[in-house]
């Protein structure tokens, strides 16, 4: 019996202590030669599986997007004076942004061409189709294919409905309700953003506007849109999680992390009460 003074003995030491006697010397070997081949096996696994995020990522890495469109249109969102024009307008952009990523993804040697798929009489003619289609193929996840038709509804109340002029009409408000509130994510920016401009107020959450949790959730969405449709379908054909061909902002195509700037551009005048956008730029050239 192995003595408690052995026992407290450091790992290799205790090793020792048991080849002392022939019947543990084989005990011992094999157990030293199963962990070994453990390790070896963890050791070449996650080197294949990191060989795998970087095909992935090369994949990926010429992502292109109409940053400069994007960010206009939100601004546009955010500032125009009527809500019916907001809550089309934001729908429009998403449906771009969907085609541009799902041709991406697609087949550009189609005999006929993609075109004909997307339009009004094809398969993916209307955004309901697009957004099912994308949800099948495992390219969106249920939680943003559930944003995306809530988001959708609000835009055919207003383009369908003319007594129906405000967003906090029903049933729009509650639509806007039922999205992810995405507003503390953007409160945590806003904290971020005192220590660099301790003179900075952050508005409450609770005091934000209907329009401004539109155009929070909105532009949230949008950025898991991109994610979801850019990473997806590679992390499907790679074996490999979609967050790991992201990775952090220094990992992620350079476009991606541009559309995570203008988001945050865009949502600055919303989170701080006492934002100066002149001051901002003229710091920012500066």
């Amino acid at each position: 019996m192995q003595s408690a003074a052995a026992a407290g003995k450091p790992f290799a030491f205790r090793q020792a202590l048991l080849v002392e006697t022939p019947m543990n010397v084989g005990v011992s070997a094999d157990k030293e030669d199963s962990s070994n081949s453990g390790d070896l096996l963890e050791l070449v696994a996650k080197a294949l599986y990191e060989h795998k995020i970087k095909e992935a990522r090369a994949a990926v890495a010429d992502l292109e997007l109409p940053l400069q469109d994007i960010e206009l249109t939100l601004i546009e969102v955010r500032d125009c004076a009527d809500d019916r024009c907001a809550a089309i307008t934001i729908f429009a952009l998403m449906e771009d942004i969907m085609m541009l990523l799902l041709t991406r993804n697609m087949n550009s040697k189609l005999k006929g061409g993609l075109g004909k798929i997307f339009e009004p009489s094809g398969i993916l003619g209307t955004a309901s189709s697009r957004i099912t289609m994308a949800a099948a193929l495992g390219w969106i996840s249920k939680e943003t294919q559930a944003q995306l038709d809530l988001l959708r509804k609000i835009r055919n109340e207003f383009a369908h409905s003319v007594t129906t002029r405000r967003l906090t009409d029903s049933p729009v408000s509650g639509w806007i309700s039922s999205m992810h509130a995405s507003e503390s994510m953007f409160e945590s920016g806003a904290a971020a953003a005192r220590k660099v401009r301790p003179q900075y107020t952050v508005r409450p959450i609770k005091s934000y506007s209907t329009r401004q949790k539109l155009v929070a959730r909105g532009a949230t969405l949008l950025r898991q849109l991109v994610f979801e449709l850019t990473a997806l379908p590679h992390a499907h054909r790679h074996g490999v999680a979609a967050e790991h061909i992201f990775g952090d902002m220094d990992e992620m195509p350079k476009a991606a992390a541009d559309l995570l700037r203008s988001i945050t551009r865009i949502m600055l005048p919303i989170l701080i009460d006492n934002f100066d956008h002149d001051e901002f730029e003229r710091a920012r050239a500066g």
